[in-house]
Formats: structure tokens, sequence, C-alpha cells
């Protein structure tokens, strides 16, 4: 695995940690200073993905298109359960008792619409953006061909 995904989770995640310190604009924001809250899960983000694709195109042999929206599609939800389950590990006692005392599958639960929808957008968009890649890397520009 190349070390620049981590490090653009890395990236990502302490720019997250930022703007909750200095702006933070959502009632969930003070739990993101924690860089076990914001930076861990976006770090380990960088993995699944990998792990996914890798999976996909070696294991399975599926096409890149259909690899590339199952990538997407399972990373968003890894994604959505590892920075709630941090949230709920690392920030203990105030996360739960903030909750009502319910657990973490229980929070999951209440998340889960709005996951499967960010995962379902995640999936078009990966899709969208491989194919454009592939279209683009394939065609010669006007300069190339005058060549020929």
């Amino acid at each position: 695995m190349c070390v620049c995904h981590i490090f653009v989770g890395a990236v990502f995640g302490i720019m997250t940690l930022i703007r909750a310190a200095m702006s933070p604009s959502g009632i969930l924001d003070p739990l993101f200073v924690n860089p076990l809250c914001s930076v861990l899960p976006r770090m380990l983000l960088a993995v699944v993905a990998w792990a996914v694709w890798k999976l996909l195109d070696k294991v399975l042999h599926c096409p890149k298109t259909i690899s590339a929206g199952i990538t997407g599609f399972v990373a968003t939800v890894a994604h959505t359960l590892l920075v709630i389950g941090c949230i709920y590990i690392f920030e203990g006692a105030d996360v739960r008792a903030a909750m009502g005392g319910m657990g973490y599958f229980a929070v999951i639960a209440a998340l889960s619409f709005n996951a499967i929808l960010e995962s379902v957008a995640s999936t078009i968009v990966c899709v969208a953006v491989y194919l454009g890649l592939f279209i683009s890397s394939n065609k010669k520009s006007k300069l190339s061909q005058e060549e020929d």
C-alpha cells in the first residue's frame, strides 16, 4: 500500500481537527478536537479503500468500473462506522450520557439512513470519476494525432 494514501487521510483528518478547534460550527465539533476521533478514522479509511480495491481487482477480478463503485460504497460505510466508533470509544462517558445510554449499534441505526444515502452518492461519484479518467486516458490530444 502506498504511504501517500495514509498521508492524504492524515491531512484530511488534521484539517477536520483544525476546523473543529478553530471554528466549530456543529454540535459534534468539540468531539473532533480529539485526534483519535478526527485523524485516526481518516487514516484507516485509506487502508480500507485500498484493501477493498485490491480484493476486487486481484481476487475477484471485477471490472474496474464495478470495483470503483463497490469500493466507494464500502469505504463510505467504513468511514461512517469508524468515525462513530472512535467517537463512541474515545469520548467515552460524555458521549454515552449525551446519547441517553444508547449503545453503538443504536447510534448506527439512527444514522443508517443518512449513511446509506451518502454511500450511494459516493458510489455514483466514484464510478463517474473512474469513467472520466478512463475515457480521458484513452484519447489522444489533437497535437499527438497530427504527428501520426
